[in-house]
């Protein structure tokens, strides 16, 4: 069964909060998992949090880590609360995850290895469509002249992943260093009680 991680918005500087973080880990005899979700592509603030960050006036931190440890982390967080002024806003259990890419491919062969590759992914949900366009068609010249190197077709492959939240992170960051392709952030998916607080 995959571990278990939670989402946590902690109202402080980044500096800070990784530094505390660090420290926590390193007082341990184990070595907890986690993710800052802006450095991992992670879709995270709404724009009123973006204007705040921007302005200066708030900074908000969002801290995935596995769910065995946040009971501890969220203590540690108290106990220095007054002193160092870290707030953990909320704490929420990921359900799940999923990002959406577009693949720009420029011959069949690209296509059925890229294909290959997504059908071999067995342990998230894969869904995509391939869409081919000619561009003679769209009015490319295509004759001896400069653009005589361009393929006559392009193939784009659109889909989403989605699965549990250290699976599609990992695919994430392995198609994030393929030139071809592009996708969105990566978004998270919580219990439908989008009002409960998680706790451990």
């Amino acid at each position: 069964m995959a571990d278990r991680f939670a989402e946590m918005v902690i109202s402080s500087p980044f500096i800070l909060v990784k530094g505390f973080l660090l420290g926590w880990i390193h007082g341990r005899d184990d070595r907890p998992v986690y993710y800052f979700s802006r450095r991992s592509g992670i879709k995270t603030e709404t724009l009123a949090e973006h204007l705040k960050d921007w302005l200066g006036l708030e900074n908000y931190v969002h801290l995935c880590l596995e769910c065995d440890y946040v009971q501890s982390f969220k203590d540690a967080v108290s106990a220095t609360q007054e002193k160092l002024g870290m707030e953990i806003i909320s704490c929420k259990e990921i359900r799940s995850a999923y990002f959406e890419f577009n693949a720009n491919l420029h011959d069949k062969e690209a296509v059925t290895a890229f294909q290959k590759e997504l059908d071999a992914l067995d342990d998230v949900e894969t869904e995509y469509t391939l869409h081919e366009t000619d561009l003679v068609s769209q009015g490319w010249d295509m004759g001896p002249g400069g653009f005589s190197a361009i393929p006559f077709h392009r193939f784009i492959i659109s889909g989403k992943i989605a699965g549990g939240f250290e699976a599609v992170l990992r695919i994430f960051r392995d198609l994030k260093a393929n030139p071809m392709v592009e996708m969105s952030e990566v978004i998270l998916v919580f219990p439908d009680d989008e009002e409960t607080v998680f706790t451990c």
